[in-house]
């Protein structure tokens, strides 16, 4: 490997920023939205109309009881600004907290409660966060477990027992 500098282009995008977000036929839709920011944002500061209260996103984090330490989906529950994790993992959001952040460049799904409404994000120029990152893209120091240079993909899907049913998944060294 080398040593690589990257060069981004373009205007920063400050001030608010709505996402609409126009369902097709059919309720309960999810999209994908991205922080438009470079910076991070609070997913309690973002406020909305026709969405449902949890956002899901990924958490790279997520502790070693819970799928060997890969990541995990998290809900975050806007009413009650809590994350969930399934299989209760702790990790960046863990369980109940509200530590985590949308980072810049990260995406998180919303999910439109009906068809007719569009659903619309706000995002608020004063929900910019100036600190550091917070180990979303990954955990902040290097396990020793993991080889390094893999990237693992798993799909899968919860079941009656407390283990989870791999669906899929793929492998790239």
């Amino acid at each position: 490997s080398a040593a690589t500098s990257l060069s981004p282009t373009g205007c920063l995008i400050s001030g608010n920023h709505v996402k609409t977000l126009s369902p097709t036929p059919g309720a309960n839709q999810f999209f994908l939205v991205a922080n438009p920011y470079a910076s991070p944002v609070l997913p309690s500061s973002l406020s909305g109309n026709n969405l449902k209260n949890t956002f899901w996103m990924w958490d790279a984090s997520a502790g070693s009881d819970v799928n060997n330490g890969l990541g995990i989906y998290v809900g975050f529950d806007r009413e009650n600004n809590t994350y969930s994790v399934v299989g209760g993992s702790t990790g960046f959001g863990g369980s109940g907290t509200t530590l985590t952040r949308i980072e810049s460049g990260q995406a998180f799904f919303a999910q439109a409660i009906d068809a007719v409404t569009p659903a619309t994000i706000l995002f608020d120029e004063d929900d910019k966060s100036n600190s550091l990152g917070g180990g979303m893209f990954g955990p902040t120091t290097p396990s020793a477990t993991k080889e390094p240079g893999t990237l693992r993909l798993t799909l899968q899907q919860p079941s009656n027992t407390a283990a989870m049913r791999v669906l899929d998944g793929a492998v790239d060294f």
